[in-house]
């Protein structure tokens, strides 16, 4: 016989109505606990929504004052005269070098700085995906890559700085236009922090 079964009535029903009663809290308790949990999801959500709302928000403003920032530079004289220069000077760079290096070694020496220095960091930025450029390279100018490897390549600032480059001593009207454009442009982007987007 067990030891509910040898308690008198009067003790069977109290222990009945204490463990009935000590059920109920207890499940009170769990669907209060419940709804809580529930509400705060709730709350933690709408906070994230709303975090989520503010951010884009501001993300918008930003993009749409860079746009107007980007609009107004096109429009300044001083870019206008610029793009003109650059655009004259492009046509004449190769033949205004004093020396030329191969173009296999150019295109060499492009393709392993974009797969090395810019590549390694490129994949730290990029979940250790590498930059495709297989199909850039061979589609440049002659042109377009000596001034890539004469900038970029050859530049003694490491990257993230290569903007710090002023000027090149090689003679010609680009290098020139260059230097003579060089402080406008990067006080621009230092002003206005395009460097971080671009």
């Amino acid at each position: 016989m067990s030891l509910f079964a040898k308690l008198s009535l009067k003790y069977r029903l109290m222990v009945s109505f204490v463990l009935t009663a000590s059920l109920a809290m207890i499940g009170t308790g769990i669907m209060t606990w419940y709804k809580k949990t529930g509400t705060l999801m709730d709350i933690a959500e709408e906070r994230l929504m709303v975090f989520r709302e503010s951010k884009g928000n501001q993300l918008e403003e930003a993009f749409k004052t860079m746009r107007g920032q980007v609009k107004t530079l096109a429009k300044n004289r001083l870019t206008i005269e610029a793009m003109k220069d650059f655009s004259t000077s492009f046509k004449t760079y190769n033949s205004e070098l004093a020396e030329l290096p191969s173009e296999d070694r150019i295109k060499n020496a492009i393709t392993s700085y974009y797969s090395n220095q810019f590549g390694v960091e490129f994949r730290k930025q990029n979940d250790e995906v590498s930059p495709d450029t297989s199909g850039i390279i061979p589609k440049l100018s002659k042109t377009a890559l000596i001034l890539q490897y004469n900038y970029i390549v050859e530049n003694e600032h490491p990257l993230g700085s290569k903007n710090l480059l002023e000027k090149k001593s090689d003679g010609t009207k680009w290098s020139a236009f260059h230097s003579k454009y060089h402080e406008s442009f990067a006080q621009y982007l230092d002003d206005y922090i395009l460097s971080e987007v671009i």
